[in-house]
């Protein structure tokens, strides 16, 4: 029988007559208690388990000494004050059999006590005689004379110092060199990438590192597994940066004899995907990507996005995306409807071109996986936007992707047509949402505000500018399938993004540049974009273009190759940037305004 009360922040414990013999386990955690609870604790004389987390407690309550069964006692987060009488209720003249003792959250800093103080209690408890557990997690107050004091603690065989801050090199683990009674060890959220071999713990066969930022299997792991390949052996490596384990950890574990005595997890480290089924042959339960939980309904396309996670870029994505529908389940109440659960993973299915979420695409456009490759590196910058794409941008996304490469296939009639239809469906839906009434939205139904609407971009010269536009996203990317003009003007600008990039240690060439960026260099035109400053005007601050200087002290007239000095080449990348982002838009509309006047013709 247990008594488990919490969160009920009462103080202090009523008194109560009656007595609860039958009652093994008490936990009375987050109640706020700051006196000695031990009227109360009588009440239970055989538990043998007592959870007392979360409180305000400074002393280790004197009924503890008193529960002659009790074997567990946890004071975790309670403000205990350090010092060499601290454990004296549990170290009295006839000793507590207590073998694990949880002080997690208990700082071993000097606002609990001075290190002397801190190390006499930890030294106290040498007189346990059962005591064989310690867990002093998230302390990031520990000395190095602290950790060998508790070390040297005699018949210590569970230590658990996770999140403690460590950094556990050579220096920072020779602590752990004489506690070679050892049996279970964890280190869980430290910086273990340094971590030696130890040869020391010739009884350890539980090493906890999860988190601790190891880019290997640490050679303590594999050093427990060669000295005990028999006996039961339990690993804990998830949430590190682990790239491999093909020369190492898997051979190790091939060549046990009793695979049936290890419990290996790797969950969440970025292994290829040929590892982890490596690994997996061995230990079918070792690995996953626990980002990936909500996919629980479809185990095969959670192998599916292992093997996508090959590539980095895919694997970014993949992680972000994953994440977000986590925390959207974590914050929506009751969870995610089973139908939004269903939508994320079509948008992964289609990121991935898994199965076939395409088809019969895939089979009929002859560069369509060249496609996807493009779209995949266009989610990847977008993801990194400040405003951070929806789920609905991503169907979005797919949606018209799938719409253009289809209207590609059709011959004769307008071009492109389907897929100016769906952008025009797309874009009277985002006027409903806006107008609901109809006779409001058809004042804006018009080809020219169609035409603005695809053309539409962000403005790149205001940071305060951070809206994406679907036209930008998912119309301008595919001008190069829809019209020759958009290769053909884009390659004047190439061939000076080449020179410019070499113009810091080479002379450039602008007999190869358009005529329009040297008659601006010259003289820029005044209704160039360029960023914007503040200016304060009277008892405000506008903001407005910053002008453009020309770069005069060049003769481009001559077409010659010419060495520009730092000051020139900033004023020629400045007016460059101008000039380029003007022609590129006024491109863009040139061409999306002949493919709309082909398909919406005006009388």
């Amino acid at each position: 029988m247990a008594l488990r009360l919490g969160a009920l922040d009462v103080g202090r414990l009523p008194p109560i007559s009656a007595r609860f013999e039958h009652v093994r386990l008490v936990a009375l955690s987050h109640m706020g208690l700051s006196e000695d609870p031990s009227d109360f604790l009588r009440l239970f004389p055989n538990i043998d388990t007592l959870n007392l987390q979360g409180n305000h407690l400074t002393t280790i309550p004197v009924a503890a000494g008193e529960l002659r069964s009790l074997v567990e006692l946890s004071m975790e987060g309670n403000p205990l004050h350090l010092h060499a009488n601290v454990f004296a209720p549990l170290t009295g003249a006839e000793p507590t059999r207590i073998a694990a003792l949880d002080l997690t959250g208990i700082s071993s800093g000097p606002q609990m006590g001075t290190s002397a103080d801190v190390i006499a209690a930890i030294d106290s408890l040498a007189a346990l005689p059962t005591l064989r557990e310690v867990v002093w997690a998230e302390n990031l107050d520990f000395t190095h004379e602290q950790l060998q004091a508790l070390t040297r603690l005699p018949d210590l065989r569970v230590l658990d110092l996770s999140r403690c801050g460590l950094r556990l090199d050579d220096e920072g683990s020779a602590f752990l060199r004489t506690a070679a009674g050892l049996q279970e060890l964890r280190l869980n959220g430290n910086n273990c990438r340094d971590l030696p071999d130890l040869p020391e713990l010739t009884s350890l066969y539980e090493l906890g590192v999860a988190r601790s930022g190891l880019d290997r299997v640490p050679p303590l792991a594999l050093a427990v597994l060669a000295k005990h390949p028999s006996a039961l052996y339990v690993l804990d490596l998830r949430g590190n940066r682990i790239t491999t384990i093909q020369d190492d950890l898997l051979p190790a574990l091939d060549r046990l004899p009793d695979r049936g005595s290890v419990a290996v997890w790797l969950d969440d480290n970025p292994l290829p995907s040929l590892q982890i089924q490596g690994l997996r042959a061995i230990y079918p339960d070792s690995f996953q990507y626990t980002v990936d939980d909500w996919l629980y309904f479809s185990p095969a396309l959670k192998r599916a996005l292992e093997v996508a996670r090959d590539d980095p870029g895919m694997r970014s994505f993949i992680d972000w995306f994953s994440v977000g529908i986590r925390n959207t389940e974590k914050q929506t109440s009751g969870g995610l409807s089973f139908a939004d659960r269903g939508r994320a993973a079509a948008v992964l299915q289609h990121y991935i071109g898994y199965e076939n979420a395409h088809d019969p695409l895939p089979m009929l456009v002859g560069d369509f996986d060249q496609q996807l490759r493009q779209l995949r590196t266009r989610l990847q910058a977008r993801i990194l936007d400040r405003q951070t794409p929806n789920l609905a941008e991503f169907e979005m996304h797919f949606h018209l992707f799938e719409s253009v490469m289809r209207a590609r296939l059709v011959r004769g009639g307008v071009p492109f047509a389907t897929f100016l239809a769906e952008h025009y469906a797309y874009w009277n839906h985002a006027l409903t949402e806006r107008y609901p009434n109809f006779e409001q939205r058809r004042a804006h139904l018009t080809r020219e505000a169609f035409i603005d609407w695809l053309s539409d971009a962000q403005d790149t010269f205001n940071s305060n500018d951070q809206t994406p536009r679907v036209g930008e996203m998912a119309w301008r990317p595919y001008l190069g399938l829809m019209s020759r003009d958009w290769s053909e003007g884009l390659a004047f600008w190439d061939t000076l993004d080449d020179d410019l990039v070499e113009a810091f240690s080479e002379p450039v060439n602008p007999s190869r540049w358009p005529q329009v960026m040297l008659d601006n260099l010259v003289q820029p035109d005044a209704s160039l974009p360029s960023p914007l400053e503040p200016v304060t005007q009277g008892d405000r601050i506008v903001w407005r273009g910053v002008g453009l200087e020309a770069v005069t002290d060049v003769d481009w007239s001559a077409r010659q190759p010419v060495m520009l000095n730092e000051d020139q080449l900033r004023r020629t990348m400045a007016i460059y940037r101008s000039v380029k982002s003007r022609e590129v838009e006024s491109l863009v509309r040139r061409i999306t305004m002949g493919l709309v006047n082909a398909w919406w013709p005006v009388p």
